[in-house]
């Protein structure tokens, strides 16, 4: 999130110098548009990943298991 709000910062410092800064106000919406889309992006694995445990060195991994499983055990979500 802080590298895309300083990647905004720094273009328009490059590419319009001289034009007012950006308003408090655009600057929290920004922000907020900025942290919804990263919820968006990570309802996936928030609801799709569970964490499992191996039996031989007790690792324990993050695995997706897709509602959607195959006759052969394969999910085809998890090819796209």
């Amino acid at each position: 999130m802080l590298e895309a709000a300083s990647c905004s910062i720094r273009y328009n410092a490059i590419m319009r110098p001289f034009s007012p800064r950006t308003s408090r106000q655009m600057t929290i919406l920004i922000m907020l548009f900025i942290w919804l889309v990263s919820m968006v992006v990570a309802v996936p694995q928030m609801l799709y990943f569970k964490t499992t445990t191996t039996d031989p060195g007790g690792i324990t991994m993050c695995v997706p298991v897709w509602p959607d499983v195959g006759e052969n055990g394969q999910s085809l979500l998890e090819q796209m």
